[in-house]
């Protein structure tokens, strides 16, 4: 069984310029047909970060984007009766609409409505499932949004309509349930890790003043990374734990915003 991988295919990639509806070109890849069960679907589960030490918010006092926000929200556990991961990780669904209209949606963004919601998903370029079994059918999938791999999203660009590319066709929709069981996607995210940390401030912040909320400053977050940096230096080196390891936070590659 062939994979497809990222990169993977006979031809580099192609581009195509189309003229959307509303008049502004766009481009789509031209990805070769794999066989079943990814088609032109590519994986991203065995990408690294390359850039561990950038945060997912960009600049500080800045509000999260969009797919931030839905990997904050993803992760929280207590909202999966009303928005979750499927079990796979490579897909998301809103189970109960109603409670994520009145529950989430005023909380976390300025939508109004699972409609506008869905529409701005479209816009950041992830597509429906439309057939496989009743629990995936109705969720969204995008290559780069895995569960545990937030870092992933850096790469996301708002692609500004729910404009498809060939799998999009139906009869070529990716199999995902399959494809995690080739390729699984991690369980979880690590508490101790930066991404984690931002995330949970994220949804901090955004509960207690709103969709409007912007990033806050994160000297705590620095705090904790740091001990947990010496915690590990100390392990690894076998140092006395009375013996300090100090980092410079100033080496953090946390930018500001000049205001």
């Amino acid at each position: 069984m062939t994979m497809a991988k990222e990169g993977s295919g006979s031809e580099p990639p192609t581009k195509r310029k189309r003229k959307s509806e509303h008049g502004v070109y766009s481009y789509q890849e031209r990805r070769q047909l794999e066989q079943s069960p990814f088609f032109y679907y590519q994986d991203h589960s065995r990408n690294q970060d390359d850039t561990p030490f950038h945060p997912l918010v960009q600049a500080i006092g800045t509000s999260p984007n969009f797919v931030i926000k839905l990997h904050a929200i993803l992760l929280r556990s207590e909202l999966d009766r009303i928005i979750c991961w499927l079990p796979h990780g490579r897909a998301w669904k809103i189970v109960d609409t109603t409670l994520f209209e009145k529950n989430v949606l005023p909380t976390y963004f300025k939508q109004s409505s699972v409609a506008s919601f869905y529409r701005q998903a479209n816009g950041w370029g992830f597509r429906r499932i439309r057939k496989g079994s009743k629990e995936e059918r109705g969720s969204f999938y995008n290559e780069r949004f895995l569960r545990a791999m937030p870092f992933l999203v850096k790469k996301m660009k708002r692609i500004g309509g729910a404009k498809m590319v060939e799998d999009s066709n139906i009869s070529h929709e990716p199999q995902l349930s399959a494809i995690s069981k080739l390729l699984p996607v991690p369980g979880g995210l690590d508490q101790r890790s930066l991404d984690f940390l931002v995330l949970s401030s994220i949804n901090q912040v955004v509960q207690e003043e709103g969709s409007t909320a912007k990033m806050p400053f994160i000297e705590d977050i620095e705090q904790k990374l740091i001990e947990q940096a010496n915690l590990r230096m100390l392990a690894k080196a076998s140092v006395p734990n009375s013996y300090s390891l100090k980092l410079d936070p100033s080496r953090m590659l946390i930018p500001q915003v000049n205001h």
